[in-house]
């Protein structure tokens, strides 16, 4: 299961993000629109045991993303 999000400030991208259950593998897509478009991406990942870098694309746990938010 995963789910891709864009969010936008203004009308302009701020971040790619995409959600995973388990994959702990880096997407392809989302290495492929971080590169194309130069936005920031972040892949959050609820069962991730490792927060880790894959290129410019950050994998995090979900709990610690969303603890990090500012609303």
């Amino acid at each position: 299961m995963e789910f891709r999000f864009l969010t936008v400030i203004d009308e302009a991208p701020q971040q790619l993000i995409e959600v995973k259950l388990s994959d702990t593998r880096a997407s392809r897509s989302l290495h492929y629109f971080h590169h194309k478009y130069g936005i920031p991406a972040v892949q959050i990942v609820k069962n991730l045991p490792t927060e880790r870098m894959s290129g410019n694309l950050q994998v995090l746990k979900i709990l610690d993303y969303l603890k990090k938010l500012q609303m």
